[in-house]
């Protein structure tokens, strides 16, 4: 869980051991079919183009990440508080327990398997070309 949820959902205000997996990313979708979409307002249409795409990914990164920091330093400051980040191995091994669920999922599915290749492709291009904090 990430450690602005502890806050979030309240867990924070009971728990006083937190274990910080990071183990993906938020994904922030509108999703609808052209038809809908183009039945909107043209400047209803104009405001989703402008503000989602890149512009929409790098400031809601900026936000989200400058948050989890905030309640990071909060969980550490607070003596009563034991907060565990996961070794190198740990890491590895919940990796390898994601990648397991994911491929039972995907299966033989040609269409599952090259959505999976583009966001793990466009992943890799958002965590190169920012600060993320996963």
């Amino acid at each position: 869980m990430e450690a602005c949820d502890e806050f979030e959902f309240g867990i924070g205000r009971i728990a006083t051991n937190h274990y910080v997996l990071r183990s993906g990313s938020i994904p922030q979708l509108l999703l609808m079919n052209r038809r809908t979409f183009a039945s909107l307002l043209a400047t209803a249409r104009q405001i989703i183009g402008r503000y989602s795409g890149e512009w929409g990914s790098q400031h809601f990164i900026r936000a989200h990440q400058a948050e989890a920091e905030e309640a990071m330093d909060r969980l550490r400051s607070d003596a009563r508080r034991d907060v565990v980040s996961p070794t190198p191995s740990d890491q590895r091994r919940s990796r390898a327990a994601f990648a397991s669920v994911i491929d039972q999922h995907v299966g033989d599915d040609p269409h599952k398997r090259e959505v999976l290749r583009a966001i793990e492709a466009e992943l890799a291009t958002i965590r190169s070309s920012s600060s993320s904090i996963d």
